[in-house]
This record gives structure tokens, sequence and C-alpha cells, in this order.
């Protein structure tokens, strides 16, 4: 168990991890907390030759996770095509990865993830992540399912419904669709960076399945709507998709599912619920 937490956990590995840099680290360093989503910490840290992102796990047991040896290995893959920042280190004990600072790099936004401009791009870049070769876990959303809905704890009659819904889309997709690419599987906006070039970046959900999955994310996450998800669609395969347009809708309504109901059962352990309940919040809005 840790003693220390958050940045004086972080700055105490960097200074075992790298003790060529341990006084730096401590005393002289430019230190800033960003964006790490809601189950990760994130800073900025420059100290001489080095600008870096910590990304620091809030819960390095969490259920469904890539060991962080298994994500560097991804990473160092997917950077052979520019498709992530270059990874420096990670500790799969200490719940930590290292990667390099992209400048002017920024995050996309919901608003700028809609933009056909941006559709294009990201499918795009979407075909050349899918070009990954590396064995990884093949997704299998029904068991990820009842995990999620077991944490959860106990459900409201909507809830309950919901979760008898999920299920349902689970079982379809494992019927329908064959592991055939490695997906990134958490295709919020923020896990998009842009400096003129795409990179993705948190590929710790990281799976082997149907690229579709990657498509249902984006626009499940994304609050894409008709036109949009026509757009990516076809600019994704070129012309008309494999599947049919209720298919595909199943697919978003399961990922959005299935993140309503990660975000129950991790509310459960966490110290501080209110990240958690603001994203189910949210998800409950796109489900109704």
């Amino acid at each position: 168990m840790r003693k220390e937490t958050g940045l004086t956990y972080v700055l105490q590995w960097l200074a075992t991890s790298f003790p060529e840099a341990g006084e730096v680290v401590f005393s002289n360093s430019y230190i800033k907390k960003i964006s790490g989503g809601i189950s990760n910490e994130s800073y900025r840290v420059v100290t001489g030759d080095y600008d870096w992102v910590i990304r620091l796990r809030k819960c390095n047991k969490a259920s469904y996770l890539l060991d962080i040896e298994i994500e560097i290995k991804l990473l160092k893959s997917a950077a052979e095509a520019d498709l992530v920042p270059v990874v420096i280190k990670g500790d799969s004990v200490a719940g930590i990865l290292v990667t390099q600072y992209l400048k002017g790099s920024k995050p996309w936004t919901q608003n700028l993830a809609r933009q056909h401009r941006n559709i294009t791009r990201i499918a795009n870049r979407l075909r050349e992540f899918h070009q990954i070769d590396m064995n990884l876990e093949i997704y299998r959303p029904l068991g990820v399912s009842q995990s999620y809905i077991d944490e959860a704890g106990s459900l409201c009659e909507r809830d309950r419904a919901w979760s008898e819904e999920l299920i349902t889309h689970a079982k379809n997709y494992e019927q329908c669709y064959r592991p055939k690419v490695v997906c990134h599987n958490d295709l919020v906006a923020e896990n998009i960076l842009d400096d003129g070039t795409l990179r993705f970046i948190d590929l710790e959900y990281a799976v082997v399945a149907d690229p579709i999955l990657d498509l249902a994310s984006l626009v499940a996450m994304n609050d894409f709507e008709g036109d949009q998800v026509s757009y990516l669609l076809y600019n994704y395969y070129g012309g008309e998709p494999p599947c049919s347009a209720q298919s595909f809708f199943n697919i978003v309504r399961m990922t959005r599912l299935l993140s309503y109901f990660w975000c129950l059962s991790r509310m459960q352990e966490a110290e501080d619920s209110s990240p958690f309940k603001l994203f189910a919040a949210e998800m409950a809005a796109m489900l109704r």
C-alpha cells in the first residue's frame, strides 16, 4: 500500500528511478498537474533536458487495465507510426507511466471531435492505429459487463433495466463480431492530442476487437449525431459500412452502458466519488 499519494509519491518515485536527476527533480523542476481523466492523475515535469508527462494510476488494481509493462510495449509499437507520444519508462508496481510531453499538442474537445474535417482525420488515424501488430487480450464485453454490474452495488429499477439491456447487447456483440485488430477502446476526446498530427494517449484499456468497437467508442463518448456518424463510417470504411445502422447503434449503446456501469463500480471504492458521479450523470443523459 502506498504511504504517500499524488505528487509526493510521484516525486519520490522519480528520484529513485532517475537518481542522476534526483536532486534536480525535487528542488528545481517545473511541475504542473494536468488533466488525467477521472481514474488517473497526471503531471507535467520539466527539469534539465527532461519534459515529461507522469501518469499515476489512482487504482492500480482496477479490472481490465493493461499491465503497464504491456502498455509500454504497445506504446513503443504505436510510436513507430508516430501514433502516440514517446514512452520513457514505466513501473507496474508503482502504477506510473512516463511519456514525452508533446509541446504544442492540445487535447480534443467533444466539439472538435464532431467537426467533419476532424472526423476525416481521426478516421485515417484509426485505420493506421488498427495496423498495429500485437497480441493483447481479446475483447469480451459480456464478462466485463457482468463484472461492472456486480461491482455496482444495489441498483434502482432503471439501472436494473439498463443492466439487462447491457447484457443483451454484449451477448449480441460476441455472437456477431470477431477480434481482428488492436483497438484503443477509450476514445474520449481528451485521449486524442492534436498539434497538426493526431496522437492517442491512455492506451490502458486497449484490446483486440473488431475495428467497429473504436468507431462506436468515438461516437458514444463524444455524442455524435446522425450525419456525423454516417460521415465517420464512410470515411473509415471508404464506402458503406459492413453493418446496419441499427447494429452500429446497438454497439454505441453498449459502449455507453458499459461506461455508465464502470462509473457505478468505481464509485464503490473511490476516495472521492464525485468525478465518477458526474461522468455517470453525463452517460445517463445520453442513455435516456
